[in-house]
């Protein structure tokens, strides 16, 4: 929290509403490359499914280089983070962690796609260089966006598109089993090789037209790498991180939510990484599962606006709940389908069901957090935005890979066998554990933990006015002018850019 009686040093003033409002080219060019991004991630979701199926590795072993790897993705992404911001203050650009990252993923990606060995270490080396070649892309790329976007409505259309990019990236890979010059529609070795070249010509050329046409952003002010004001706001960053553990742990609404999207990642990573062999090696209708994905996918872009909205009436706790039950709803009709008796209409029902849940959480869970994150700033006197999110991001990985390496470990435990579609009854029991038993218990803890967050919208109506009233109050004086000392809370948030004085 500022000190009131520190005077800051004026910098200028920025008219958000002068600038330039973001232009639909620049959103198009900058979401391009998420196009061929997620076009080559989406395979990731299966690809545990065709070493085990087509090349013979055990679901054990295939459990812990997943999750090993997604360890390592975890502790990689706040270095990448860290030097992006660094680079980014030093030089004005991202472009080129974008530009390495995306050439990177298609090499990684053909490799870890198309294999010239099915040993366990080549697919761990190629998982961890395919994890480190995404997130060197991803997160520069969606810090670049708020780089471009200076007000709300401009963050909102940008990331918007970024969505749509994501959703569109997701349809495309599930539309190339359909394509009428392969004999079946199954996703095989030869359709994932056919998906990573269509979707390297796409990176590059979104890319080549994303650094072309795409401007930096607007530099605030930058910092030379030898002043005490870098020097300093290292020290500050420390201290940062150790009051937000002290106020972490002292944190009831934050506890609450991380421990509930914990078991939530727990929960739907033990149900995805298995719903390949579920759906090809148990059920045996491998044919039908690009065409349920990619109606299910196309169902989530149209469903979203719609949770927002139920949300602006419910409020977040209540549609973050309902989406939970419904996760709770699709792992629980997954252990009642049986061979010779699911078809189409059955898995669309499953999968569409488990989408409209996961669509929910994916929108409302950031949302969530940062109305705890305003309930923190005032209650600890300090805001710690960055290193809340930077743990949920942790979460996120760590609750899928753990729960990824459970469920493909269960699995293989119980003796499922991944290269037929007749399994014995231990294997079955195995499977129904790790898809349907353990999600569910976990979203169950999850929704439990949700109901009893304290935090809803009237609260945090509340926590805002007593923000708002403490950020008009502890205004600092600045040595400009006098006037700025009353000018308006909105007026100094939006309009008055300060830095502390570089002594």
């Amino acid at each position: 929290m500022s000190n009131p009686k520190t005077k800051l040093k004026y910098i200028g003033t920025a008219s958000f509403e002068k600038n330039p409002s973001l232009t639909l080219s620049n959103c198009i060019t900058y979401a391009l490359p998420a196009i061929a991004m997620l076009w080559i991630y989406a395979p990731l979701v299966i690809v545990q499914g065709i070493y085990a199926k087509y090349y013979g590795l055990s679901l054990t072993t295939i459990a812990a280089i997943v999750l090993f790897g997604r360890l390592f993705d975890a502790v990689s992404d706040p270095l990448i983070g860290y030097f992006s911001d660094r680079y980014r203050r030093q030089m004005g650009t991202r472009k080129p962690f974008v530009l390495v990252g995306g050439v990177l993923m298609i090499v990684s990606g053909y490799f870890l796609y198309v294999p010239v060995s099915t040993s366990a270490y080549y697919f761990g080396i190629c998982l961890i260089a395919f994890y480190l070649a995404y997130t060197l892309f991803d997160i520069p790329h969606n810090a670049w966006a708020s780089d471009l976007a200076l007000n709300s409505f401009d963050k909102s259309k940008i990331f918007s598109f970024r969505s749509a990019a994501v959703f569109l990236g997701l349809v495309l890979f599930y539309t190339i089993p359909l394509l009428p010059f392969f004999k079946a529609q199954d996703i095989t070795p030869e359709t994932l090789q056919v998906s990573i070249i269509a979707a390297s010509f796409l990176m590059i050329l979104s890319l080549i037209v994303c650094m072309k046409y795409t401007p930096d952003g607007m530099v605030l002010y930058s910092r030379d790498r030898n002043s005490k004001l870098e020097a300093s706001s290292i020290l500050q960053r420390v201290a940062l991180l150790r009051v937000a553990f002290q106020s972490f742990l002292s944190n009831r609404p934050l506890c609450l939510f991380f421990g509930s999207y914990l078991f939530y990642g727990l929960g739907y990573g033990m149900w995805l990484s298995l719903i390949f062999l579920y759906v090809d090696g148990y059920l045996g209708v491998g044919e039908l599962f690009a065409q349920v994905f990619l109606i299910a996918y196309v169902v989530g872009i149209f469903v979203t606006p719609g949770w927002c909205g139920l949300a602006k009436m419910l409020g977040k706790k209540t549609t973050m709940s309902l989406a939970m039950i419904l996760m709770v709803i699709s792992f629980l009709y997954t252990g009642i389908l049986r061979p010779g008796e699911a078809g189409l209409a059955e898995l669309l029902t499953l999968k569409i069901i488990n989408t409209l849940g996961a669509s929910c959480i994916l929108a409302m869970a950031p949302a969530m957090l940062s109305k705890i994150v305003d309930y923190s700033t005032w209650k600890f006197k300090s805001e710690n935005t960055a290193a809340y999110f930077s743990i949920y991001a942790f979460l996120t990985k760590v609750g899928m890979a753990t729960g990824a390496a459970m469920g493909l470990y269960i699995a293989g435990l119980y003796g499922f066998d991944a290269t037929t579609t007749t399994q014995s009854s231990e294997s079955v029991i195995g499977l129904w554990l790790a898809m349907t038993l353990l999600p569910a218990i976990c979203l169950i803890v999850a929704l439990v933990l949700t109901v009893l967050n304290p935090i809803n919208a009237r609260r945090h109506s509340i926590v805002r006015r007593r923000l708002n009233a403490r950020l008009f109050v502890q205004a600092p004086v600045e040595e400009v002018s006098e006037n700025h000392a009353h000018r308006k809370v909105s007026d100094l948030a939006s309009k008055t850019l300060v830095v502390p004085p570089s002594g």
